[in-house]
């Protein structure tokens, strides 16, 4: 039906111009099409979708209503013919049945109550009273009539009103309105006035009334109580009325005029096309002359919608509104800031209530309005003293305006600045103009400066003690660092770095906020302490019972011993007694008293035994060697430094004069006990012996041999037997380890020997 609205809005002269009417007189609608009487000529005229008009049924006399029913479930149009029902087929208009209606003198008006489809009415003008029609069952549907209520004057016009009474009018002088009971027949008046002869009425959505006045030609709006007459239109003798509400619009026939008329309840459109920028304001006016003959329901809307790009309504977005029940003049509306095409966009004007829509658009073009994003955003941060950029995205059709209470300076044609002195958030506000069309932005840039940066937690200097590791502890910021000047760091891009170089130095920071904008530089310096240096061997120590232990110095002011074994006493001349034998541990911790700083060393050693002396016995024809200890150690004999001999006795008889010997205990190669020496010859055993002296003894390898009798030679022999060093002085210096030896002396009196110990 939207090609029929559109014809319709050019002109109603538009029908009485082309149409062949003859005194129209009653209308009915079955969805598509128009149906109307005319009882000029007895015929009815059918107007299509496309309203087009032909004339479907012929041969009557005076039709008066045509309304649509149900007979055995079939679609029918009956008409109101000289008290006669005529029933039609309603799609091949061919006639089905003639039902008489008994008593009727003039049957006026007639319709199917909505709510019981095999019930009617039908006014009686000339009996004064309203007919019921019931349709009958299967399978004859006979039809069955009787009066509903009586002692109504010449009713004309009925409907059915959204209450579900039926709404009579009356063709009398000062016309009267009636409601009926349609289940008992009672009748009220509800409206009594001075006019005449009434014809129809019909009711819209919004429950006014429309009624036809014969009288003064009027076509007259009520409310749905009955009051505020409003005169919609004056024809020449309006009649019949047809409220075709879901496509909005009153049809009524105009029996003198010789026409048929739409009038819309609710017609309102845009006047002309609009050209608007993005969010400027602008007013969409009505057109004038479209009015509709409704009403609008208090709390109603007028809104400005606007399309979609291809000129879809599924989702409108309104552009402005007003809350009125007068259609207005125009709507102040905007179009909100987004992306748009470039065109097929409309606007339509709506209704809230009742829900209607103009049935003309408009064409709207929206303008791009100018970007006034800054490249990088509109929220710059920046540091204290330092410019500030403003960077816009090149536009040679652009001019910039810069509201603010900071100073802003041009830099180029796209780039501006503006920089404080101290740290502060303040806003600039940024209008732009595109020059071609007109239209203009504004927006916000958000400013903050801080401060630039410092670590308060960062210490001035640190100290540590060589081999450490110390951690820089610059504070918990949420900064970015860089630290720099030794190779000796790990962590150097965190707050907490950690450092373990050898020498003293400084170490440098970078820091910057976690946007890398504002930064900072920082320093510390760190002195690195030297540790005591150790003089140790890792080769574990080997004992003899009853040894002292010494461990000296090497560095440092303070030394601290801790051990792992269990009956050791330390001494404070950082030695202790080997007392018990055994396998042992030790730790030596050297420090500096005035940094702190230490190193320590540990080892093992092992304490073994040794038996207290071994001593050689002449016993004729063997040598004997005596141990004494607790031990069951045999012994051992050495001859000329050469072989060893097991056993704690020597046959005489392997020995050659002159041969040196010497007797060991066979304990194992540590703690050894060694015999003096003697010097075999066959004048006897105590020929092999005098004495001498030998001072110091210990030394350090320079001693003096003294004796009475002229020394003729002094040797030196390890105690493996060796011979190793040989002279005829009395004073001797030698640069022979440390560790024991024999001192054979031979002078003209005889031999002799001694242990010799040389110690550093």
């Amino acid at each position: 039906m939207k090609q029929l609205f559109a014809i319709l809005l050019l002109l109603t002269s538009f029908l009485a111009s082309f149409a062949q009417y003859s005194d129209p007189y009653r209308m009915a609608y079955d969805g598509n099409n128009y149906y109307v009487t005319n009882k000029g000529n007895g015929t009815v005229s059918k107007l299509d979708s496309a309203f087009s008009h032909s004339t479907i049924i012929t041969g009557l006399y005076s039709p008066n209503d045509i309304f649509f029913g149900a007979i055995a479930g079939n679609s029918v149009i009956m008409i109101l013919d000289s008290n006669v029902i005529k029933i039609y087929d309603s799609t091949t208009y061919s006639s089905l049945l003639t039902i008489p209606i008994p008593g009727a003198l003039e049957a006026h008006d007639g319709l199917f109550n909505p709510n019981n489809t095999n019930e009617f009415f039908i006014s009686d003008r000339g009996d004064n009273k309203i007919i019921k029609g019931i349709i009958g069952p299967s399978p004859f549907y006979n039809i069955s009539f009787s009066t509903l209520t009586s002692n109504i004057s010449k009713p004309a016009g009925i409907i059915i009103n959204d209450q579900g009474k039926l709404v009579v009018v009356s063709d009398t002088a000062n016309a009267k309105v009636y409601e009926i009971n349609l289940n008992t027949g009672s009748k009220t008046t509800v409206l009594s006035t001075s006019l005449d002869n009434f014809n129809d009425v019909a009711q819209d959505n919004e429950d006014n009334y429309y009624v036809t006045c014969w009288g003064n030609s009027n076509l007259y709006r009520y409310t749905r109580t009955w009051t505020t007459p409003y005169v919609v239109s004056t024809f020449n003798h309006p009649s019949g009325l047809y409220a075709n509400l879901e496509d909005d619009i009153l049809g009524i026939t105009c029996t003198n005029c010789q026409k048929v008329e739409f009038k819309f309840f609710h017609l309102f459109s845009p006047l002309a096309d609009i050209t608007t920028c993005q969010e400027d304001s602008f007013y969409v006016d009505f057109t004038p002359t479209y009015k509709g003959i409704g009403t609008y329901t208090s709390g109603n809307t007028f809104t400005v919608q606007m399309s979609d790009s291809n000129g879809s309504f599924a989702n409108p977005t309104d552009l402005g509104s007003v809350s009125t029940s007068t259609p207005p003049n125009s709507i102040h509306a905007a179009v909100p800031s987004g992306q748009y095409a470039d065109s097929g966009y409309l606007v339509r004007l709506a209704s809230s209530s009742p829900q209607v829509y103009s049935y003309f658009t408009k064409k709207i073009e929206v303008l791009s309005t100018p970007n006034t994003t800054l490249i990088g955003g509109n929220l710059l941060t920046g540091c204290v003293g330092t410019d500030i950029l403003l960077r816009l995205p090149y536009n040679a059709d652009y001019t910039y305006y810069f509201s603010t209470t900071a100073d802003i300076r041009t830099i180029d044609s796209t780039t501006y600045a503006t920089k404080s002195s101290s740290d502060t958030s303040f806003i600039i506000t940024m209008l732009v103009t595109d020059t071609r069309s007109g239209c203009m932005s504004i927006d916000i840039i958000d400013v903050n400066i801080l401060d630039n940066l410092s670590l308060d937690g960062l210490a001035d200097t640190a100290t540590m003690c060589e081999g450490d590791t110390i951690t820089i502890a610059s504070g918990n910021s949420p900064f970015r660092y860089s630290w720099s000047g030794s190779p000796d760091m790990s962590g150097i891009n965190t707050a907490a770095p950690r450092f373990y170089g050898k020498t003293s130095t400084q170490i440098n920071v970078l820091v910057a906020d976690s946007s890398n904008v504002c930064s900072g530089v920082d320093s510390i310096h760190i002195k690195v302490n030297p540790k005591p240096r150790l003089n140790f061997t890792l080769q574990e120590l080997e004992f003899c019972i009853g040894d002292t232990i010494f461990r000296d110095f090497t560095e440092g002011d303070s030394l601290n011993f801790t051990y792992i074994n269990y009956d050791q006493t330390p001494l404070a001349s950082s030695g202790w007694i080997a007392d018990s034998i055994g396998r042992f541990g030790y730790e030596l911790v050297y420090s500096y008293s005035s940094t702190g700083c230490s190193n320590s060393f540990g080892n093992g050693y092992g304490v073994h035994y040794r038996d207290d002396s071994i001593r050689i016995s002449n016993e004729g024809e063997f040598l004997e060697a005596k141990i004494y200890g607790s031990s069951d150690n045999k012994a051992w004999w050495i001859i000329n430094s050469l072989g060893t001999i097991s056993g704690d006795t020597l046959n005489t008889n392997r020995l050659m004069d002159g041969d040196s010997v010497y007797a060991i205990s066979s304990n194992n190669s540590h703690c050894r006990v060694f015999s003096n020496p003697i010097i075999w010859e066959k004048l006897g055993i105590q020929n092999a012996f005098n004495d001498f002296s030998l001072y110091p003894n210990p030394s350090n390898g320079t001693f003096i041999v003294d004796t009475d009798a002229q020394i003729l030679s002094v040797s030196i022999i390890d105690i493996s037997g060796k011979k190793v060093y040989q002279s005829n002085m009395k004073n001797i210096s030698t640069n022979l380890a440390n560790g024991v030896y024999f001192l054979q002396v031979s002078t003209a009196q005889g031999f002799g020997s001694k242990k010799l110990l040389i110690k550093d």
